[in-house]
């Protein structure tokens, strides 16, 4: 969430395991990615944030965005992925990580 120009919010949990590895001066880069997408387990997660008001992007424009960060994070390969999960994703953009495909050996998306 863009709060104010150079805050970063974060839980103190994280302040204290991250304080020790950040050395003063350290150079930080802040990123815009309102799309995520990446796998735990075996599970492929998508997580869509609202956009900044500069950014506005069209329906059609993150669903091509969400694309190919899908194929990229499987190797340059499109698994079989719940469509259905991915525009409510895409739609409501709440920041909640959602399931939108399953990797099994010798199974489709259930």
């Amino acid at each position: 969430m863009r709060v104010s120009h150079g805050c970063v919010r974060m839980y103190p949990e994280d302040i204290e395991k991250l304080f020790p590895e950040v050395r003063i001066g350290l150079p930080v880069h802040i990123v815009n990615q309102p799309i995520k997408v990446g796998w735990l387990n075996n599970a492929m997660y998508i997580e869509v944030h609202p956009e900044l008001e500069e950014n506005q992007t069209s329906y059609q424009e993150r669903l091509d965005k969400a694309f190919d960060l899908i194929e990229h994070a499987n190797n340059n390969q499109m698994p079989v992925i719940n469509g259905t999960k991915l525009k409510k994703a895409l739609e409501e953009q709440n920041g909640i990580p959602i399931i939108i495909s399953h990797v099994r050996r010798g199974e489709n998306w259930r």
